[in-house]
C-alpha cells in the first residue's frame, strides 16, 4: 500500500505554505472559535489565555468588545477567521 503524504495533498500553493507554515497561529485559533459560536460570544465563555489575547485583537480591529462584555467580530475579523479556515482545514 503507497501511501501519500499530507503535503501532497495541501491545496494551498508551496511558497505561501512556506510563508504561513502548518499551524494556525492562537489569534487565528481564537478567531475561528468566535465565528464557529456564530461571530459573537461573552467574555465568561472563554478560557483565560483566549481572554489575554484579546486585547491586541482588538488593537488590530477584529474583535470588538461592547459593554456588556460581549466580543464580536469585525468585518476584518470574520475574513481573517474565513481564511484560517481555510489554510488549515484540518484543524476545524
Amino acid at each position: 500500500m503507497k501511501t501519500i503524504s499530507l503535503r501532497a495533498l495541501d491545496p494551498i500553493d508551496p511558497f505561501v505554505r512556506s510563508q504561513v507554515g502548518y499551524r494556525a497561529d492562537p489569534e487565528e485559533r481564537l478567531l475561528v472559535h468566535i465565528l464557529n459560536r456564530g461571530g459573537k460570544t461573552q467574555i465568561s465563555a472563554l478560557s483565560p489565555g483566549e481572554i489575554s489575547l484579546l486585547p491586541k485583537l482588538a488593537r488590530e480591529g477584529h474583535v470588538e468588545i461592547d459593554g456588556n462584555l460581549e466580543v464580536k467580530l469585525t468585518k476584518l475579523g470574520m475574513a481573517v477567521a474565513h481564511g484560517a479556515k481555510k489554510m488549515y482545514p484540518e484543524f476545524w
